[in-house]
């Protein structure tokens, strides 16, 4: 089957699969079930070092232009620019810091705004 999305984060969880799927797999008595998971692909997330933990950043800016994106990404602490498609269009995001815990960020956040660098706080997606 196809997962195409993970959460919910709980203890010792890896995905989280819909009533229907896991109907299929026969997962609906027990609840949970030790599974395998295969990578489709070669679309490796280096910001990610562990599947199993969650990882967040703060958002700070969004380009099209990836040499703005470029030029913020240098003038922030930790600052890094990655690219993504939107409804078809390519989006240079601007992301600095990168944490195990969302209180982490949310601190590193804080202190952003100090130096008047807005952003919020995101999960990199893992």
């Amino acid at each position: 089957m196809r997962i195409n999305d993970r959460g919910p984060f709980a203890k010792d969880r890896i995905i989280d699969l819909s009533k229907a799927a896991a109907q299929k797999i026969d997962m609906i008595q027990t609840g949970t079930a030790s599974v395998r998971l295969y990578v489709a692909g070669r679309h490796k997330n280096p910001d990610i070092d562990d599947i199993k933990k969650a990882t967040y950043t703060v958002q700070v800016a969004s380009y099209q232009d990836y040499r703005n994106a470029k030029i913020k990404a240098e003038q922030i602490p930790e600052g890094r620019t990655k690219q993504t498609v939107l409804k078809g269009e390519k989006v240079n995001r601007v992301f600095a810091g990168k944490f195990s815990s969302n209180e982490d960020a949310k601190a590193f956040l804080i202190k952003l705004k100090k130096q008047n660098i807005s952003g919020f706080v995101k999960q990199i997606e893992n």
